[in-house]
């Protein structure tokens, strides 16, 4: 599959999955009230996915 074969509903759907995984990221681990913060390269991993989700999205907008 090429980014080209994702439709903006594709990308919604993405940018939606990223939010959820890096606010349940944020959340303290139940039974150490600790917060596990993702490693860098994952979490630099879904910016960058983030951002081309945007990107993506933004266009089929107008």
């Amino acid at each position: 599959m090429n980014v080209s074969d994702l439709s903006s509903q594709d990308w919604r759907l993405i940018q939606f999955a990223i939010d959820r995984l890096r606010s349940a990221a944020e959340e303290p681990d139940p039974q150490t009230n600790e917060i596990i913060p993702l490693p860098t390269d994952v979490s630099d991993s879904l910016i960058h996915i983030s951002k081309v989700a945007q990107a993506q999205i933004a266009p089929s907008s107008t």
